[in-house]
C-alpha cells in the first residue's frame, strides 16, 4: 500500500475515533445504515428495515443514543426496555360508545320523572315556554336554545314529579313545547356528571318529519328519523344508551323538524344508570 492510501486510511480511522468518542452515530434516518471501512474509504452497508436510529449530539448524549423502534406502527421505546414509552389510549382507557332506539308511547301514559331519573330529569315547558324544572340540586341537565318555540299543555302524556326545582312538585302535567316552523329546532345537553348511563327523550311529531341527533364527546354522532317507528299518536320515547371514560364528555341531543306541517314538540328527559 503506498503512502496516498496508508495516510487516507489513517485520517479515516482517526474520524471515525473522534465521532464515536464525541456520542454520535452513523445512520440515516428510517434505514439503519452501516458504515464499513474498505481499500477504497468508508462506504455504507445495505440499509437494515423498520429501525429509525435517532443521531444524538455530543452535548445532547448523556450514557447512549436513543433508538427509536417504529416497526408495526410501534411508538418509540426512549428507555430501551422493551416497551412503548407511549401508551395506547384506547386499549389503555376505553372508548366511548353511544347508541339509540325510538319506539312509540300509548295515549295516556305515566311518566315519574323521580323515578325514572335517578341521575337526573329535566321538563320543559310547565306554565310558559320559558318555564325549565329539573331534579332538585342536579345540573346535570342543561337546555339549549329555543328561538321560535311555544308552549302547549294538551299532550296525552301524564308526567309528574316530587324532587324538582323551581317548582318542586307537580302531581300531573301534560305540557311542553314545540316547533311549528320548518327548519327550527330543540335540544339541551348533559354534562360530563356519569361515566355511563341511559337518557330518555319524550318527543311528539305530531303530523311532521324531522331528525333526532345525538352526539357524545369521542363517539362517532347517531342521528335517526321522526317520527319513530310505528308512531301514529305522535307521541314517542328515544332511548340514548352511552358510556365514556372522560368525566368531562358532553352528551348533546339536537331535534330539528324538516316539514313545514304538523309541530315538533319536547317534554321531557331522564338520565338513570
Amino acid at each position: 500500500m503506498g503512502p496516498d492510501k496508508f495516510w487516507t486510511g489513517v485520517g479515516a480511522l482517526t474520524s471515525i475515533g473522534w465521532l464515536l468518542a464525541g456520542g454520535c452515530s452513523f445512520g440515516s434516518q428510517g434505514t439503519g445504515t452501516d458504515l464499513a471501512i474498505t481499500d477504497s474509504g468508508i462506504v455504507a452497508d445495505a440499509p437494515t428495515a423498520d429501525t429509525a436510529v435517532a443521531d444524538v449530539s455530543p452535548e445532547d448524549s448523556q450514557d447512549s443514543q436513543a433508538t427509536l423502534d417504529v416497526s408495526e406502527g410501534g411508538s418509540p421505546d426512549i428507555a430501551g426496555d422493551g416497551f412503548d414509552d407511549v401508551p395506547d389510549a384506547e386499549a389503555d382507557v376505553g372508548s366511548p360508545v353511544l347508541t339509540m332506539s325510538g319506539a312509540k308511547i300509548a295515549t295516556g301514559s305515566l311518566l315519574d320523572l323521580a323515578t325514572e331519573g335517578s341521575v337526573g330529569w329535566a321538563h320543559w315547558g310547565l306554565d310558559t315556554t320559558a318555564s325549565f324544572n329539573h331534579k332538585k340540586g342536579s345540573s346535570l341537565i342543561t337546555t339549549g336554545p329555543a328561538a321560535g318555540a311555544s308552549q302547549w299543555p294538551y299532550y296525552s302524556l301524564k308526567i309528574s314529579w316530587t324532587d324538582g326545582e323551581p317548582t318542586s312538585s307537580v302531581a300531573e302535567t301534560r305540557s311542553g313545547i314545540l316547533q311549528l316552523k320548518k327548519g327550527d329546532g330543540l335540544g339541551f345537553q348533559v354534562d360530563g356528571a356519569t361515566l355511563k348511563g341511559k337518557v330518555r327523550i319524550y318527543v311528539s311529531c305530531y303530523q311532521c318529519t324531522g331528525t333526532i341527533r345525538v352526539s357524545l364527546t369521542g363517539a362517532p354522532s347517531v342521528e335517526a328519523s321522526l317520527p319513530a317507528p310505528g308512531d301514529t299518536n305522535d307521541l314517542e320515547r328515544w332511548t340514548v344508551d352511552f358510556s365514556t371514560p372522560s368525566p368531562s364528555a358532553v352528551l348533546s341531543v339536537s331535534l330539528v323538524k324538516t316539514n313545514i306541517d304538523g309541530s315538533l314538540g319536547l317534554l321531557a328527559a331522564t338520565v338513570a344508570p
